[in-house]
């Protein structure tokens, strides 16, 4: 009986061991990820940055090219058809880079969303597994407990139970006297 408690305490400790560490390793997990996304989202905001410095070359290319062949063409750069084709490429052109800052800009937000995201969920296995922990291990203890007081290793002997070892004081139990 006693080799059957040890193993069922030992075995308890083991099962909470093993919650606590599983916990323990989500998070870290977790916490790498959250590390991967950032690195990721940095890299994603960093290729953004480039095309709109790109978009911003294209434009002052595209906008010269456009003035030039005015130019060569004999057509006045301020004239009606000259200016309103060359405004409606800047505008063009000015949006394209926008959307590059602005691809940038949401990639980073989200990818910091995502990390924290990660963290948080990290924490919650991390508290999940020792909350896990703590109850198998209070559970073994009431288990070794109980199965050694029946078998009377705790005085008492042979299995008595609250009500039948509770004394009233006229020295009866609460099934009435013995």
């Amino acid at each position: 009986m006693e080799l059957a408690l040890v193993a069922m305490a030992v075995g308890g400790g083991v099962q909470a061991y093993g919650a606590y560490e599983e916990g323990k390793n989500a998070n870290d997990e977790a916490r790498e990820n959250a590390r991967i996304t950032r690195i990721n989202a940095s890299v994603e905001a960093y290729k953004a940055r480039r095309e709109a410095e790109r978009f911003g070359g294209i434009k002052r290319r595209t906008l010269g090219a456009i003035k030039s062949m005015f130019a060569s063409a004999g057509v006045a750069g301020s004239s009606g058809s000259a200016e309103d084709v060359s405004m409606d490429s800047a505008i063009q052109l000015e949006l394209d880079q926008r959307n590059a800052v602005y691809r940038q800009t949401s990639v980073t937000q989200a990818g910091e969303a995502e990390a924290k995201n990660l963290i948080k969920a990290g924490k919650n296995a991390k508290r999940a597994g020792l909350l896990t922990a703590v109850g198998k291990g209070i559970s073994t203890v009431g288990s070794v407990y109980s199965m050694g007081s029946a078998a009377g290793m705790w005085g008492g002997g042979g299995g008595g139970g609250f009500y039948e070892s509770a004394q009233n004081l006229d020295g009866g139990s609460f099934y009435g006297p013995r």
